[in-house]
């Protein structure tokens, strides 16, 4: 848009937009605590002004900074005042005062006057932000003002990209972190954002992309969009540039019901207890300052490890656990805090990394040459060299040393610390046949239950030992697709971690949950088949487990062969399987119904299951819609057995099918 836009950083701008729309809906509503209305939305805030001003600028900056701005307003417009040093110290001042302007005058009161009417305050607060749009604050911080935090993700190829190369318009990882540090549960997404894939897009596809998210941190999935398309808008309807069309309007709408149910589970699930993380980002002083919205687990720390991006308010309020892990206010502890690669530290900063390290934190990072901002900085930067000296010392390019109960690391990976203190990978992932494997995972705890999300981000099914750093604890199997539950048959203990078997579909994704029940049923540890032993040493194939509801032991093999399972009670049960996988081909007598007024006998019948976009009537292989088969065929009585089962294989599908 290149029309106005209201002041975000005047105090008086917010509260006159504010009261005049909630004005505007109680007029028509009354009282908007007795009605369905949650909430008011902020999108997110894509302004391109490099130089703001409000009529409360000069106010607030000498109440922040106790220094008149007006000699160094010509910095504003790239001049430099005095000399570059000096320059550089007042932007610093002049951006820090503009982000708190915007977080506090804007973000802060639009929430408390939507809490006094009774709603909720819902922004995208965090960012896209710079380079792809110039956003004058910090996220977590402007993420930490609102009730709910949104951030967003796309369905179409990245096309803007920061020095790493991550995609800038995936906004998740740090609307996670930031829920994470100020003690939210909801992490919202605008979901599946695209131009120009108008009803193009599949179920299998969106799944894929809200499952990368789940892994990110993502706890709650906003359709981008659904449009309102009334009756007499025809079909496809109208539709909202951009975005996901899902409405009614769509042509798998009728069999979509357990897609929004498997995004409904998983979000709720994920929505329990606290992340686990192990190494806290502190992300610095600058503004603007974004943390990454990819999960960008950095080299030197490696896969198997989580982590949060974390900022200067929420550090302040730190404290250190016994265990000597860093703890927030919100319930967040981690065991390694990392400083950024940055020469400018804040003195109230410096002084709380002394304080933490005093208390038994692990810190790494190199040591802060001065402070920011222009105010008495050289005094600052004497006490801050003084602290520094006592902290850092005079070492070399890499070490460690003991300061107070804690402990300052220069030089070393996030990885190396870790291991060294005896923190392993959280999660650990061996695939068959030394195959690689495309798996992510998020964790999150209660007091009773230890849940993990595990995600197939492959096209191809994929059989994997998942290894958790989890002992002694009832292992469950949480299918978000159906709602089943069922306790985990087959898994190992060693070392203090717990190793499970997973077969996952391509794209396909699993709850494994580990509770903490006093009496654990017997599990099977170790399989053999005919004297040799195929488990633990190899991943199953062809074998199917699960308890009964008495925790009987249910085996089933397409192998035949002699079985020995023996239990982590040292019980042993032996297995003959004598009936070998069969298969029944489903020939011709395909009977196939369309919906009239296509241009085509609604009534077809297939010698195969084909792909309609090749069949030789032109007007149906244009069709877009749903289809019913009917088929009848026979299996053999003796072939229905108690100890039998069949899976029906209907090959390719196109987009989503029903079995009845």
């Amino acid at each position: 848009s290149n029309g106005f836009i209201m002041d975000h950083y005047s105090v008086k701008a917010t509260k006159n937009h504010f009261n005049h729309v909630i004005g505007r809906l109680e007029d028509r509503l009354g009282n908007l605590e007795e009605t369905s209305l949650e909430r008011l939305y902020l999108a997110s805030f894509e302004a391109e002004d490099y130089i703001i001003w409000s009529p409360e600028l000069k106010e607030t900056f000498y109440a922040y900074h106790d220094y008149e701005m007006d000699p160094y307003i010509p910095a504003l417009a790239g001049l430099t005042v005095v000399d570059e040093e000096t320059t550089q110290r007042f932007l610093y001042d002049y951006r820090l005062t503009v982000s708190e302007m915007f977080v506090n005058n804007h973000y802060r009161q639009a929430r408390d006057i939507s809490n006094d009417h009774g709603l909720l305050l819902a922004s995208e607060s965090g960012g896209p932000g710079p380079p792809l749009h110039y956003v004058p604050t910090e996220d977590l911080k402007a993420l930490g003002s609102v009730d709910v935090m949104r951030g967003e993700f796309w369905n179409r190829t990245p096309q803007h990209f920061d020095k790493y190369g991550n995609d800038l318009t995936y906004v998740v990882k740090n609307i996670a972190s930031a829920a994470h540090i100020y003690g939210h549960k909801i992490v919202e997404m605008e979901a599946f954002t695209s131009h120009g894939k108008h009803w193009q897009e599949r179920p299998i596809e969106l799944k894929k992309l809200a499952d990368e998210a789940y892994c990110t941190g993502m706890t709650r999935v906003v359709y981008h969009t659904m449009p309102h398309s009334p009756r007499e808008a025809g079909v496809p309807g109208w539709s909202y540039s951009a975005g996901t069309h899902i409405s009614p309007k769509m042509t798998w709408w009728e069999l979509s019901k357990p897609f929004h149910n498997y995004f409904a589970r998983t979000s709720a699930l994920l929505q329990h207890g606290d992340f686990v993380a192990d190494v806290a980002y502190y992300y610095g002083e600058e503004i603007p300052n974004f943390a990454i919205g990819v999960k960008y687990i950095r080299p030197v720390l490696g896969k198997g490890y989580d982590y949060d991006d974390l900022n200067k308010e929420v550090l302040l309020k730190s404290s250190v656990t016994e265990e000597g892990q860093v703890l927030l206010p919100s319930g967040m502890k981690y065991h390694l805090l990392v400083l950024p690669d940055q020469a400018e530290m804040s003195l109230e900063v410096l002084k709380k990394i002394v304080e933490l390290l005093k208390n038994g934190a692990t810190i790494l990072g190199k040591r802060p040459a001065t402070v920011p901002g222009l105010k008495d900085y050289q005094n600052q930067e004497k006490e801050l060299n003084s602290l520094a000296d006592d902290i850092w010392g005079k070492a070399g390019e890499k070490y460690s040393r003991d300061y107070g109960e804690g402990m300052i690391y220069v030089g070393y990976s996030e990885r190396e610390i870790l291991t060294s203190k005896g923190i392993l990978p959280d999660v650990q992932f061996w695939p068959a046949n030394d195959e690689k494997v495309n798996l992510d995972y998020i964790h999150r705890y209660t007091d009773k239950d230890d849940i993990y999300f595990i995600a197939n981000r492959d096209s191809v099914g994929v059989q994997a030992i998942v290894d958790f750093r989890i002992s002694d604890r009832q292992p469950y199997r949480y299918d978000p697709m159906d709602g089943s539950i069922s306790k985990i048959p087959l898994y190992y203990e060693q070392d203090g971690r717990i190793s499970i078997p997973v077969h996952l579909e391509a794209y396909g994704s699993v709850f494994i949950v580990f509770s903490d029940e006093t009496e654990k049923t017997p599990h099977i540890v170790s399989i053999e088949k005919d004297g040799k032993p195929i488990f633990p040493l190899n991943i199953l194939d062809k074998i199917d487990l699960s308890y009964k509801s008495n925790n009987e032991i249910v085996f089933s093999s397409g192998l035949k062969g002699r079985y020995v399972l023996i239990f982590s009670n040292g019980k042993m049960m032996e297995i003959n399987c004598r009936n070998e996988e069969k298969s029944h081909v489903l020939t011709k007598g395909w009977d196939a119904y369309f919906p009239g007024g296509w241009g085509f006998d609604p009534i077809q019948k297939f010698d195969s299951l084909v792909d309609w976009t090749r069949h030789p009537d032109q007007e149906l292989s244009i069709f877009s819609g749903i289809a019913t088969y009917k088929k009848t065929f026979r299996i053999a009585p003796e072939d229905l057995g108690k100890n039998r089962s069949w899976i029906l294989d209907l090959g390719q599908v196109g987009e989503v099918v029903r079995v009845y």
